[in-house]
């Protein structure tokens, strides 16, 4: 299988193993790159936003249907910005490797196999909807509490543990599935359940330090509330180039390790 970036004078590189060292590579990879990354990504979030905001219910206490509607048309946009965000991971894997990054990679998945990143888009759009679902039931419940006194507290508290289970849940699939866009970039040839089969069988033992990597950025997540979010900008792309550099370092030992040991180089594909 054709594959974009494993190549022998790699072999040797020492790659960054503690969160200091992948931060403090993260920063220089992202000098020069910076402003690509910035207005790529805030360019997908500005218009998502705004087509998410023509859906969103009007009232104290929307129907059925306003719900029904605003959820169907987020996730329809999340699919859709998740999709275009492919290119973003592109941008953080190039700023990483010394290529050229550009205002072009927005269109990356669109160039790459519409169809294999469109897979993985969906399947993070749907953990992401189906996150939302508790919340929703918990806060139609919130507001029968506020009407009807203490009578539906016990079914707020219910829903406050399923909400909280379900957030839970989120977390650890997010974290297995967390290098599928890393993965089809990478590998061509390779499909959208392959991605999230190779992704998850990679992270295995690694949810945690990945986790733990982005709990290290909980001062500048206060940066951001301080800045009123202004300091995001910045954030953000820090954070996701740190997970492209965690990539680099838990994927390209285990690729050369498989190919040292004459294995098939496809074995997690």
């Amino acid at each position: 299988m054709e594959n974009t970036y494993y190549h022998s004078d790699h072999e040797t590189a020492r790659r960054p193993q503690t969160f200091r060292e992948i931060k403090a590579t993260a920063r220089e990879n992202l000098l020069g790159n910076y402003k690509y990354i910035i207005i790529i990504a805030l360019f997908i979030q500005i218009v998502g936003s705004l087509f998410n905001s023509f859906f969103t219910p009007a009232g104290a206490q929307p129907n059925i249907m306003q719900y029904a509607i605003y959820y169907m048309a987020t996730f329809i946009i999340t699919l859709l910005i998740n999709l275009f965000y492919a290119g973003v991971y592109a941008m953080h894997l190039k700023a990483g490797r010394g290529e050229t990054v550009s205002y072009a990679d927005l269109n990356y998945a669109l160039k790459n196999g519409t169809n294999r990143f469109l897979g993985v888009s969906l399947v993070m759009a749907i953990l992401s909807f189906m996150v939302q679902i508790p919340g929703l039931l918990l806060r139609q419940q919130l507001f029968a509490a506020l009407d009807n006194g203490l009578t539906y507290m016990a079914n707020v508290n219910l829903m406050s543990v399923i909400t909280l289970i379900a957030i839970i849940v989120y977390i650890v699939l997010m974290l297995g599935f967390s290098f599928a866009y890393f993965l089809l970039i990478d590998n061509p040839q390779m499909g959208a359940i392959r991605a999230l089969s190779a992704s998850w069988q990679y992270m295995k033992g690694n949810k945690k330090r990945l986790f733990f990597l982005f709990l290290s950025f909980i001062g500048l997540w206060l940066l951001c509330i301080l800045t009123f979010m202004i300091a995001f900008l910045w954030v953000q792309p820090y954070m996701e180039q740190s997970m492209a550099v965690l990539y680099e370092t838990i994927v390209q030992p285990e690729h050369i390790k498989k190919q040292d040991n004459l294995q098939n180089p496809n074995a997690y594909y």
